[in-house]
């Protein structure tokens, strides 16, 4: 029991830091996106928007003690922004490969590229701390936080090193594909984190519905 409380603490602490983490980068994400070009730089924005929206509805959960439905509804968002995130890179990517590539230019370049790399290690730290409460206390939650935190992780290491790749590059006809190359990485990644975190959230609320029909008959609701 006591195992089981610290790491309900810890679920907490961890989803209130990783929201308040967010919530500049999206600020400092939006000068980058003014500020260059890159695709993935607007995958970026994007990603952060959808995340944070997932994470404050983690937050909450955790905040409020959790429960059974609680639990399955936050999973269930994380899944819903992972979709949308997959969704969204896709098609950016689509368009930019379509438009034969683009030489990367602008300040928002090195402002991305500095932002991907400080969240990378953050991120690092989030998705090490989901782990340990999965492997003490596991839970649809837990799983959905550790695949939402390797995604981000994932992504921060896949758009630095597109940046870094143009920058490095820039002039050579390579340097023109790398960013919509890592555009469809990036979805492919998403895609790679995001098709259990679904199936699970899907298989989960189903089997909720089905549990809470049964119940509702004795007029007890699961909290």
């Amino acid at each position: 029991m006591a195992n089981g409380g610290a790491d309900t603490g810890s679920s907490a602490r961890t989803a209130a830091a990783a929201l308040l983490a967010g919530m500049p980068g999206l600020a400092v994400t939006a000068v980058a996106v003014i500020g260059s070009n890159a695709l993935t730089v607007r995958a970026d924005l994007l990603l952060s928007l959808l995340d944070v929206m997932a994470l404050a509805g983690v937050c909450f959960v955790t905040r409020s003690g959790g429960g059974v439905l609680r639990e399955r509804l936050a999973s269930a968002l994380v899944a819903l922004s992972m979709a949308a995130s997959l969704a969204l890179i896709s098609y950016l990517a689509f368009m930019q490969l379509s438009g034969g590539g683009t030489r990367l230019e602008g300040f928002g370049l090195f402002l991305a590229l500095a932002l991907n790399g400080g969240y990378a290690v953050f991120n690092a730290w989030a998705l090490r701390r989901w782990q340990g409460v999965l492997r003490h206390q596991p839970s649809p939650l837990a799983h959905s936080q550790v695949r939402l935190f390797s995604d981000k992780l994932s992504s921060n290491l896949l758009i630095s090193l597109s940046l870094a790749m143009s920058l490095v590059l820039d002039g050579s006809p390579i340097s023109l594909y790398a960013d919509p190359a890592a555009g469809l990485a990036l979805a492919l990644a998403t895609a790679w984190w995001a098709a259990p975190t679904i199936a699970a959230a899907v298989r989960d609320l189903a089997g909720l519905l089905a549990v809470e029909r049964r119940y509702m008959k004795s007029g007890i609701w699961l909290q």
